[in-house]
């Protein structure tokens, strides 16, 4: 099952960004995204990152908590992974996770793996990727 994260301009922020003493930055921020595909919905996306500031511009771990709401009912998971800065002034994400929650039109897709890949424009605010959700085998 495919969702697919159309060119889109993101909502939410500003971003919580904290640096500690031993130069350690914790970067987390909300967005809301309009997602199409196999499934249709408003995607909200929880995005933590924790990284030394030395390593601010190279490859980066990310990990997000999410909810997908569609006119069905709701999925919620996780996927983590890593986010690149491109010599462009894009960033490539790709992340992995599961489906942790979902609503009685989506018990089919509980505890179903998931894929995310997408590339967030350098503006920060365009975003273009795609969402898998790979079903698990019925039980």
């Amino acid at each position: 099952m495919l969702v697919n994260k159309a060119i889109l301009s993101i909502g939410g922020g500003p971003p919580n960004i904290e640096i500690l003493g031993d130069g350690t930055v914790i970067f987390k921020i909300t967005v809301f995204e309009s997602v199409t595909g196999d499934l249709t919905g408003t995607l909200t996306e929880k995005i933590t990152q924790v990284y030394p500031v030395t390593q601010e511009n190279g490859l980066l771990p990310i990990t997000t908590s999410w909810k997908l709401v569609t006119a069905d009912g709701t999925i919620e998971g996780y996927y983590s992974g890593l986010f690149q800065h491109m010599q462009s002034g894009d960033h490539f994400i790709t992340q992995q996770g599961e489906v942790l929650s979902v609503t009685p039109a989506y018990v089919n897709l509980y505890q179903a793996r998931v894929s995310y890949q997408a590339v967030l424009l350098g503006d920060h605010q365009t975003i273009s990727g795609a969402l898998t959700i790979h079903p698990t085998e019925k039980r």
